[in-house]
């Protein structure tokens, strides 16, 4: 009985054939355009860096503005003031280190790629 089994499935797989056959011919014939728009190592890596650091920057200013909020709603209070100039002082520093790494990328650029 199990070799009554065997043969069915594999009459079964063998009528299926041709069936995947066409599919994968069917899907040679997509062409795909390269959505990162570099062949370079290099340049992809520094497009990604520069696009994070943006990210980063962006998030600074945002947190500068959020702290200088929070300083200037303090009204007074004491707590909120200090934490207002933490978080302006923490954003700011946050705007250095994104300074500097681009400093860094586009040196280290320089060096290797040319």
């Amino acid at each position: 009985m199990k070799l009554k089994n065997i043969n069915q499935i594999m009459a079964l797989v063998i009528s299926l054939l041709p069936l995947f056959t066409q599919k994968v011919s069917a899907v040679s014939s997509i062409k795909v355009t390269n959505p990162i728009g570099t062949n370079d190592f290099t340049e992809l890596v520094t497009n990604v860096l520069q696009w994070l650091l943006g990210i980063a920057g962006s998030v600074a200013l945002i947190m500068l503005v959020i702290g200088g909020f929070f300083y200037i709603g303090s009204a007074g209070d004491e707590q909120k003031a200090t934490q207002g100039k933490r978080i302006v002082t923490w954003a700011i520093g946050g705007l250095v280190v994104v300074l500097l790494s681009y400093s860094i990328i586009v040196i280290v650029e320089d060096i290797f790629v040319n």
